[in-house]
């Protein structure tokens, strides 16, 4: 059926964690994906899939450097929030969790684990283009994939704005705050 079966000619790199924990609960990491889940496998069948999956990887080029300036603008406040937080709660929670420290639901099958956005020394030491190339492109020998053909410019940006608000426990509980009486 087209549409439905991946051509694996075609398919982005991915590692054999993002391919583990994709097969045992591909909703958590493609909400939208038609795939069923191959949680009945034995754990070694699982990562022999795997493996062989990640083998297909193609070479691909390295991407450009994004700047600052190639970065879409989004809506401030709670608007932006709302939609970043929208976005990061369809794509990004199966790894990342709820709370943004790493522990989704697939989170602990990935080595290394999924990236603690709760983590204010690391995340204040990020640019706004180093948060978007990685949204945009994946992070090579992660599981983290590459976003590009997923979600729009703006749609990334909205999300590293909401991810980076992790780092800041206050700003965020403001926020959330807002978002509860805006309901």
């Amino acid at each position: 059926m087209p549409g439905f079966v991946p051509d694996l000619r075609k398919r982005p790199n991915r590692t054999p964690d993002w391919y583990l924990a994709y097969l045992i609960n591909p909703r958590a990491v493609l909400p939208f994906s038609p795939m069923t889940s191959y949680g009945y496998l034995s754990r070694d069948e699982i990562e022999a899939l795997a493996a062989f999956l990640s083998r297909l990887k193609k070479d691909s080029p390295a991407p450009e450097p994004i700047s600052t300036k190639d970065i879409p603008e989004t809506p401030p406040g709670i608007e932006g929030y709302q939609a970043g937080r929208s976005i990061f709660f369809m794509y990004c929670v199966g790894c990342h969790g709820e709370s943004g420290s790493g522990g989704g639901p697939v989170g602990h099958l990935l080595s290394p684990e999924p990236r603690d956005f709760t983590d204010a020394i690391w995340m204040n030491k990020q640019t706004e283009a180093y948060l978007f190339s990685v949204t945009t492109d994946g992070k090579p020998d992660t599981a983290m994939p590459p976003f590009k053909d997923i979600l729009t410019a703006k749609e990334r940006a909205l999300v590293i704005r909401y991810v980076q608000f992790f780092a800041d426990p206050v700003a965020r509980e403001r926020m959330e705050l807002r978002f509860v009486l805006k309901q």
